[in-house]
């Protein structure tokens, strides 16, 4: 099963706006962040005997095309050409085979950062670190189950964890795209913490508005001027202790 969607970047050496203070975001330390990210995870599909993995298929097809609310045994059942009882034989219930729908989100959207993207002349131009947020920020299956998920997430606790275990990687990884990925320096890390809270609220927040509009939402004038804000503010959280002596 694969979610994944195509998405688009210079996938050479790193271009635009250098970080001062802080490594340049560059393509190969976050393919190779990504792909170590995967060597950890377990492939949520790759043990599911086929039953399962059909069931589960189904499951987000209707999530994707019917939305959240439709996501009823029934109807998991006639997507998937699997009787009802496989979801309670294979993920428990229907939370667990949400959470499974979860981990597989992740999963997808890791991997989207795996294989360097084709080019995209309009992202020429911009740092490394605002191409990977517009790889991120690319509305897709991904994306559009991990949206529709959400306000289920928020009364059920098992599912908030595995949704806030989903963003504590997507943290770390801009950390590493910033030059303060895992291991490094410990004040760095501190000073550029809140900026990788940022970058998942900006590529969450550029997704939804692509969703909603896509029609009229430009994605590029949204990209440049975060990449601008970058060149100034970056330096800026860099050199905050030494301003402030």
């Amino acid at each position: 099963m694969d979610l994944t969607v195509k998405a688009s970047g210079d996938g050479d050496a790193a271009s635009g706006t250098e970080m001062v203070g802080a490594e340049p975001s560059s393509c190969s330390s976050t393919y190779e962040w990504a792909a170590r990210a995967l060597a950890r995870m377990d492939d949520p599909v790759s043990d599911l005997p086929p039953t399962a993995r059909r069931v589960l298929a189904g499951a987000l097809r209707v999530v994707v095309t019917k939305g959240f609310a439709k996501l009823t045994l029934a109807s998991i059942s006639t997507a998937s050409a699997e009787n009802v009882a496989a979801v309670k034989y294979y993920f428990g219930n229907k939370a667990g085979l949400v959470r499974v729908m979860v981990d597989v989100v992740v999963y997808e959207e890791i991997k989207l950062l795996v294989s360097p993207p084709g080019k995209r002349p309009e992202a020429d131009g911009l740092s490394r670190l605002v191409q990977d947020t517009f790889i991120l920020s690319e509305p897709g299956k991904p994306s559009r189950v991990l949206f529709e998920l959400v306000p289920h997430a928020l009364r059920d606790k098992k599912l908030r964890q595995r949704l806030q275990d989903y963003y504590e990687t997507f943290y770390e990884l801009h950390l590493e795209q910033l030059g303060a990925g895992e291991g490094g320096d410990a004040e760095l890390r501190s000073r550029l913490g809140g900026l990788a809270i940022l970058l998942g609220a900006v590529s969450d927040g550029l997704t939804m508005q692509a969703l909603v509009a896509p029609e009229h939402f430009d994605m590029m004038t949204a990209l440049r001027a975060l990449d601008a804000l970058f060149a100034g503010g970056i330096p800026a959280l860099v050199g905050s202790e030494a301003n402030e002596s």
